[in-house]
């Protein structure tokens, strides 16, 4: 998130992501339900260094024991949005939309 301060235009969401706890503590959710600028969203995931997989209809973070194609998240970002890699890290899978 620290690349943020790559760009005046996105000073205030580096700002808020410095202060996410009081944020998350005080649920001020103008600011928890902000949609980040997509440019913003993709400058960040380009330095992350997680991988996914699909597999049966489902996004899932890639495991080096598993040979299947993998994407990166900006791959998965501009295919299906940022909810989906969330929930894919916090519960292991997402249902991919359907098409």
């Amino acid at each position: 998130m620290e690349r943020l301060a790559d760009s005046p235009d996105w000073a205030e969401y580096l700002a808020w992501w410095r202060r996410d706890r009081e944020i998350v503590d005080n649920q001020e959710r103008d600011k928890l339900n902000h949609e980040m600028p997509d440019d913003a969203c993709r400058h960040v995931l380009a330095a992350l260094p997680n991988r996914y997989r699909i597999s049966e209809g489902w996004l899932r973070p890639a495991r080096p024991e598993v040979s299947e194609p993998t994407y990166s998240a900006v791959e998965i970002f501009d295919r299906y949005g940022g909810s989906i890699m969330e929930d894919a890290e916090e519960s292991g899978s997402s249902p991919l939309p359907s098409q």
